[in-house]
């Protein structure tokens, strides 16, 4: 059993570990009792939140009620000897304390002090105040000390602040006799409640405050001087308490960079609001223009809070164009080029090109090479993501790559190689992709950079996917997604899940395909990454087409086709061919021609782009063979094969040898059809791609010989069953009833 109390006080990113500790649950039996007030703004509303939607039967919320009067009695004969409780002193204390058990504790301890007299102050607030008048003159003070550093605190820090020696831990021991403190640890201790700590420090002058929370700011500064990075957020505190911003602007900042490091963003966004607002008054333009606005930006990006980064840059523009600093209005060029030129929902061709241009101007300006070979991977990013020219994007990779290696620079090189792997697609070279992706691996882990090694896994899984490798393209998007997950990368979690859904579906696990792809919908919602909205949507809509939900299938391709219309223009083609495919399977070959004839692949991004364009085909030749046209899709499963042939892909061959070999058999070439299916046969089965297996298992049945017949229908219907047993309930239905699943069952006169 774990017990986390007061969790109304937890930041955010000890709500993250909590949440993900957590999930213990789903793997061994524990219980675990979270404490906290009913506060929507604190941190901890966030965990009821997320257990009243991942676990709402496995938790129970109870709400503490105040206590009956029954109840209350009984810690009233607790608290109070029985001379000092008489049956008027027990409904006056029901009465002022309405069931509040810490308004009753004190109530209880200032009769055992005083007597039940009337002057006793009539609230709990005031209560807790006259009790701490009733201390001895240092025993008072050292509580209005220890106030000063917080609701806990250490000996130490207060021993160094208050300069009493040894009648220090008497004075402590006094107090934590009265009920008013209490021991945590060897040296450590923490107020009874909050409130004994507000009352304690609404005792101290306004006017000594400032001195005491710079007293306590330099002891901490001296004590843990080999852990300020640990402390800054607590130093910040006092030293913005005491007004002295000069130090505040130091330990904020720290602050800021200590929790963006440990991805706990919310905390830094934070620190660095407090850090910028110090240094405006301050005018510290060194602090703001070279780090702070650069650092809040690009937390903010990873947060998916993209209107409020692209406000950081503009501010960092217009303040450094105010100090003439030439190095940061460069800086504030290419984090917007960045920004532009990626797909977010502040993607934008033509503000990403202009910004690209300007950042090369200023970058010659200044001789800053580095920031030219950045405004190259931009331009190369501009030309992948905005429908550009494969030569160009190759080229400004290539430049920024050899003028970054030429540097050192070796976080550039990393970028420009974990991007650059999408032009080598984009030209047919595979191998150059996936090396250079794995050569930048490394490098992320020397820099201890997890969203972009995240970034890199999931890209890696794409390109060996392309090449058959399926087992290392899931393992290594196994890999991105427990990457993105130990730092919340919602942006990685759904690149990840977009990766691994393409296996898991090649492999027949229809279910735990679409489960994915809803994860990276989902993830891609939360955090304003368009591909999943809208590629992803494309794709889970023809997979519902595959397995009957028609209906499903449009109204899933309609939200994809609104996002590509709305934000996300470069996507719309494969919002088409999705159509298209939705239109084939529904027999409507009419609107499939409309839709394909729309559809300009070349407009896509890679990897999308390669995998549109291996698709045109195969809707080519599937319309072809229905319309009877055998030579045309005979011909488009050939031209298809003999392309994946020259660049060594064996995505969608087994695709294409299914429509050969149907397009033969429909054309009465039934030895030709036979052979030319064993082949895709063997091909899926070497890939491990039952769900295209079972199809091509069903027509090999119906063109060898009768006893063989038999056991290859047999093993189709295994792969049907299994496939089945991975969908819920109505998917498995629709899919169920497909005349061409039922066929396999229909020989040995069995339901499916």
């Amino acid at each position: 059993m774990l017990v986390f109390e007061d969790l109304h006080w937890c930041d955010d990113a000890s709500m993250d570990l909590l949440i993900e500790t957590a999930k213990v649950n789903d793997d061994q039996p524990s219980l675990m009792l979270f404490a906290f007030r009913p506060d929507e703004a604190a941190p901890s509303w966030r965990l009821k939140r997320w257990l009243e939607a991942e676990y709402p039967d496995r938790s129970t919320q109870i709400s503490l009620t105040p206590l009956s009067d029954q109840d209350s009695g009984a810690l009233i004969d607790e608290l109070l000897p029985d001379v000092a409780r008489s049956d008027a002193v027990r409904a006056g204390i029901l009465e002022r304390t309405q069931g509040n058990p810490l308004f009753l504790q004190e109530l209880a301890a200032a009769i055992r002090t005083d007597g039940p007299t009337d002057a006793i102050p009539p609230t709990l607030q005031a209560l807790i105040t006259a009790r701490l008048d009733t201390l001895e003159g240092d025993t008072r003070r050292t509580l209005q000390l220890a106030s000063v550093i917080g609701r806990s605190f250490d000996e130490p820090v207060l021993g160094a602040v208050a300069g009493d020696g040894s009648e220090l831990r008497t004075r402590l021991d006094t107090l934590e006799g009265a009920g008013l403190i209490r021991r945590t640890g060897e040296r450590e201790y923490a107020f009874h409640h909050s409130l004994t700590q507000e009352a304690a420090y609404e005792t101290i002058l306004l006017r000594d405050r400032r001195a005491l929370h710079h007293q306590v700011g330099a002891a901490m500064e001296g004590l843990f001087a080999g852990r300020l990075e640990e402390f800054a957020p607590v130093l910040a505190q006092h030293f913005e308490a005491a007004s002295d911003d000069e130090r505040t602007l130091r330990y904020a900042g720290l602050a800021g960079d200590h929790a963006a490091r440990l991805y706990a963003n919310a905390d830094a966004i934070a620190h660095y609001d407090a850090a910028i607002e110090v240094a405006l008054r301050l005018g510290a333009d060194a602090d703001l223009l070279g780090h702070l606005y650069p650092a809040r930006g690009l937390v903010l990006q990873l947060v998916g809070r993209y209107d409020e980064a692209e406000q950081t840059y503009d501010e960092l523009r217009e303040h450094a164009g105010r100090s003439g600093d030439g190095s940061a209005e460069l800086q504030a060029v290419m984090s917007l080029t960045t920004l532009y030129a990626t797909p977010t929902p502040k993607f934008d061709v033509a503000k990403g090109r202009l910004a690209s241009q300007e950042a090369e101007r200023l970058a010659a300006e200044l001789g800053d090479h580095e920031a030219e070979s950045k405004a190259l991977w931009n331009l190369m990013n501009l030309n992948v993501y905005g429908s550009g020219d494969p030569r160009e994007a190759l080229e400004a990779g290539e430049r920024s790559l050899a003028l970054a290696r030429e540097l050192d620079a070796r976080e550039q090189i990393a970028f420009t190689m974990t991007d650059l792997w999408r032009p080598y697609v984009w030209v047919g070279d595979l191998a150059a992709a996936r090396r250079t992706l794995e050569d930048a691996r490394p490098i992320w882990r020397e820099l201890d950079n997890l969203p972009m090694l995240t970034e890199n896994l999931a890209s890696s899984a794409n390109v060996r996917r392309f090449t058959g490798d399926d087992d290392q393209a899931l393992a290594l998007a196994i890999e991105a997604r427990s990457v993105a997950e130990s730092i919340g990368n919602l942006w990685g979690i759904a690149f990840a899940c977009m990766a691994s859904a393409e296996v898991y579906l090649d492999r027949g696990d229809v279910g735990g395909a679409i489960d994915l792809m809803r994860d990276a919908i989902e993830m891609g919602e939360r955090v304003g990454f368009l591909a999943p909205l809208a590629t992803t949507r494309a794709a889970l809509a023809v997979v519902y087409a595959s397995l009957g939900d028609h209906g499903g299938a449009l109204r899933t391709v309609e939200a994809a086709d609104e996002v590509a219309t709305e934000r996300l223009p470069s996507a719309r083609p494969a919002v088409l061919m999705a159509l298209a495919q939705i239109h084939l399977l529904a027999g409507e070959l009419a609107e499939a021609e409309a839709r394909l004839a729309e559809c300009d692949v070349e407009l896509l991004p890679e990897a999308a782009r390669t995998q549109a364009s291996l698709s045109v085909p195969l809707v080519e030749g599937s319309i072809a063979l229905a319309r009877a046209d055998h030579d045309r899709a005979i011909e488009e499963a050939d031209a298809l094969v003999d392309r994946l042939d020259r660049a060594h892909l064996l995505i969608y061959r087994p695709e294409a040898l299914l429509l050969k070999g149907r397009a033969l058999a429909a054309a009465g070439r039934t030895s030709e059809a036979e052979g030319t299916l064993r082949q895709a046969r063997s091909t899926a089965e070497r890939l491990g791609h039952r769900r295209i297996l079972w199809e091509i298992l069903a027509e090999l049945g119906d063109v060898v010989d009768g006893e063989e017949r038999p056991t290859i229908v047999a093993e189709a219907r295994n792969i049907v069953e299994t496939m089945a047993g991975t969908l819920e309930e109505e998917l498995r239905a629709c899919f169920l009833g497909l005349p061409q699943v039922r066929a396999v069952f229909e020989p040995d006169g069995k339901d499916p």
